[in-house]
Order: structure tokens, then sequence, then C-alpha cells
């Protein structure tokens, strides 16, 4: 058995390829079907996962930048930011840490903008719009481009390389 996750979802696709996917029964169009896309989805998991500590620290820098910019419009943000910049900083951070203060910066930058739209005027919310928006078109990009491989965008020629991303 393998340890390393890489040579798992090796295994596992070489498995689906070569032993189950020729026995699904031809007839049945939706178990092929699901079995092609399970292959395609492990085979994207495969790829990807050499970039996935880059992808999360990528992350990780936009939303202490967003963090940042919305600091302004509430105090909460400090700390977490702050937290979230010394994990970056620090070369032995493990991707445990990078996730968990991820996860945090996401949590807390939502209840910022949840009370900057519930309690804010008009200056703030538009401000915290545009840092939004900045924020989620980057992001999106990224996750756009991380998926591409698996066949869902009609140009993705036009899309910039993941790598050129992180």
């Amino acid at each position: 058995m393998q340890l390393r996750e890489d040579l798992q979802l090796q295994t596992a696709i070489r498995a689906l390829v070569e032993v189950i996917a020729p026995a699904v029964d031809a007839g049945n169009a939706l178990a092929v079907e699901q079995t092609q896309i399970v292959i395609g989805m492990l085979q994207l998991m495969a790829a990807r996962l050499p970039l996935q500590y880059q992808y999360d620290c990528d992350e990780l820098v936009r939303l202490v930048d967003l963090s940042r910019a919305l600091e302004d419009h509430d105090g909460r943000l400090a700390t977490a930011r702050a937290a979230g910049a010394e994990v970056l900083a620090r070369a032995q951070a493990t991707p445990q840490e990078l996730l968990a203060a991820i996860r945090n910066l996401r949590k807390l930058s939502g209840a910022v903008i949840t009370a900057a739209y519930r309690d804010g005027d008009d200056a703030t919310r538009t401000s915290v719009s545009k840092h939004v928006l900045a924020h989620a078109e980057q992001q999106l990009l990224r996750e756009r481009a991380w998926f591409a491989p698996q066949g869902w965008e009609l140009q993705p020629e036009s899309l910039p390389d993941i790598e050129n991303l992180l």
C-alpha cells in the first residue's frame, strides 16, 4: 500500500482505466459516463496535488490583502490578518496551519462584509463591494484555471495557466 496521495491516486486511476472501466456494461450509458467522470476527476486531482500547498498560500496572500483593505471598516480583522501574515512569513508553516488561517480569514471577512452591509453607510458598502469584487474576480480566474482540464470551459485557451497565477 502506498502512503503518498500522489501514488495512491495513480494506482486508483490505473485500476479504473485498466480494470473497472472495461468491465462496465457499455449498454449502461449512465454507468459509463460516471466512470469517465470519476477517472477525469482523479486525473485532475493527481495533476493538481503538487500545486495544492502553493494554491493555499496564494489564497492566504490574497485574503490577507483583502482583510487589510477591509480593516478600515472593522478592526476585528487586524488580529486574523496579522496571524495570516505571520503564517505566510514562516517557512515551517504546515499545510494545516495554512488552511486554518484561510478558514479564519474567510469567516471573519464574511462577518465584516455582512456587518458593512447591515450597519454601514453607502460609502462603506461601496468600498467593501469594490474590494470583495476584485478579490472574487481573482479567485474565480484561479478556480477556472485550476479546473480547466475537466473540459467545462468553452475557450480554455483564453485562461492563463494555473502555474502562472500562483
